[in-house]
């Protein structure tokens, strides 16, 4: 069959990859002689029962005169979980690590680490993930969609010129698939295991004459101010 001599159509988005706001790969026109893939979406309506999904971060600050012993006693209480050390530090009256957990034992051990020292700062925050997770997933399903289609026209291209351009938009809607289905297990990941950074440092002590400024400057805080 000859192609029509007139312009082809403008390029059209069939979709858009990567995170939630963020503008994917765009396929070309379908080639001459076929008819173009439909871009209705093929997902399913967003569910109002989405099981709630948050990464869950915590920070501690801890002041012991055994840093290292806090240490061994932090990575161990992580493998007694069911979580492991991901990576560690150490200095010289200063340890740090970071911990992954069970999301369902996060509490539980923030709780314990706190018992490893004074605790000088404690931090925990949560990112709800859930909308990102859905939106992506949906993202994924319209995109196999695509590549389902375009399938169906590679059987039907009736030349090489046509097989190629198919061949093409196939390839690059794979690529966006697997993008896409990559953030998916980073998101499970993140949500399935918690992040804990933890360190450890030894208490400061001040010297002779920082002694007599720390007393002077409670005598002074004793003039001015009464509790």
């Amino acid at each position: 069959m000859v192609a029509a001599e007139a312009a082809p159509p403008a390029r059209a988005a069939l979709f858009h990859g990567g995170q939630a706001g963020e503008a994917g790969p765009s396929a070309d026109p379908a080639p001459p002689g076929t008819e173009a893939p439909s871009t209705a979406p093929a997902a399913k309506a967003r569910s109002t029962s989405v099981q709630r999904m948050v990464i869950k971060v915590a920070h501690l600050d801890l002041i012991t005169s055994e840093p290292q012993d806090g240490f061994t006693k932090a990575v161990l209480l992580a493998k007694t979980v069911g979580g492991y050390t991901l990576n560690s530090r150490h200095e010289d009256r200063r340890s740090t690590v970071t911990l992954r957990v069970p999301a369902g034992r996060f509490e539980e051990t923030v709780q314990r680490l706190t018992e490893l020292g004074k605790v000088d700062r404690r931090e925990v925050t949560g990112t709800d993930v859930t909308a990102e997770f859905v939106d992506v997933t949906i993202r994924v399903n319209n995109a196999e969609s695509v590549r389902r289609r375009y399938l169906e026209l590679l059987q039907k291209s009736g030349n090489v010129a046509d097989a190629l351009a198919v061949q093409r938009e196939l390839e690059r809607v794979t690529t966006t698939i697997e993008q896409l289905k990559g953030r998916l297990v980073v998101i499970q990941n993140q949500v399935t295991l918690a992040t804990i950074h933890v360190s450890l440092e030894k208490p400061t002590r001040p010297g002779p004459v920082g002694w007599i400024f720390y007393g002077l400057y409670h005598v002074i805080r004793w003039l001015f101010v009464w509790t």
